[in-house]
């Protein structure tokens, strides 16, 4: 596909990403999405590492300084660093994911999220490339005078994701300017909302390129973010590839 192919190369090639294994960060993060599960707001920094060729992400510190989350599509745990299985919970993506609409997250629902969420993220657009994701051009759409050329990309059934169908919008560098989902895990499935995500200031690092400033609002009917409520925020620095 065209648009995909100019979307890859505008973040530093394909050729390039599969030279690497994994990718770290460093972020900071928060937003109302995080007080709505009664959780602290940490400002912290933390070190997101992402594999890039399967669905597999960490955060660490989570919890404790010594301490790691550690999810995939069929696990989601924390652990130390001593070895010690803090907490673990185990199924298939689709429960992992239904487990989390049962009350409030709590920290391994906290850490199915952040994984699932900042590994797609920092291995945009790349992951697209994976085996049973399907990707496909649809309408553009125009905001604040600009068009933006779209993707809507279905995740396969055995990847953990925001929501089944998502959109991702292009600008005419073929940079994503804005990111469409559905949060079904707010608290319970009648908690539902829709979301518009805007991601800024492009970093570079070893050829690869990813927005390091992401923006979540909840998305109003009319397709209009209410700039009002940041659900989400999360700003990402010291990127790093490894072989």
């Amino acid at each position: 596909m065209e648009l995909l192919e100019n979307i890859l190369a505008a973040h530093g090639g394909r050729e390039n990403w599969e030279k690497y294994k994994k990718v770290s960060v460093t972020m900071i993060g928060g937003g109302t999405l995080v007080t709505l599960q009664q959780l602290p707001q940490n400002r912290a920094e933390r070190t997101v590492t992402a594999w890039l060729h399967e669905q597999r992400a960490g955060v660490k510190p989570f919890g404790a300084p010594d301490a790691f989350s550690d999810i995939t599509p069929q696990r989601v745990a924390i652990e130390n660093e001593s070895g010690q299985i803090i907490a673990e919970r185990k199924g298939d993506a689709h429960s992992l994911h239904q487990e989390m609409k049962h009350g409030l997250w709590g920290p391994l629902g906290l850490a199915t999220f952040n994984g699932y969420a900042l590994w797609q993220y920092i291995n945009f657009p790349f992951f697209m490339l994976l085996p049973g994701i399907q990707v496909k051009e649809i309408a553009p759409y125009t905001e604040r005078n600009e068009t933006w050329r779209v993707l809507e990309v279905t995740f396969p059934d055995d990847m953990l994701s925001h929501s089944k169908v998502q959109q991702f919008y292009f600008d005419d560098n073929y940079l994503l300017r804005r990111q469409d989902y559905t949060v079904d895990v707010a608290v319970e499935e009648k908690n539902t909302f829709n979301v518009a995500q805007y991601i800024y200031d492009y970093r570079e690092a070893q050829g690869l390129r990813i927005g390091t400033v992401r923006r979540m609002y909840h998305r109003n009917d009319d397709g209009t973010p209410n700039m009002l409520d940041l659900a989400i925020w999360a700003d990402l620095s010291d990127l790093t590839y490894h072989l």
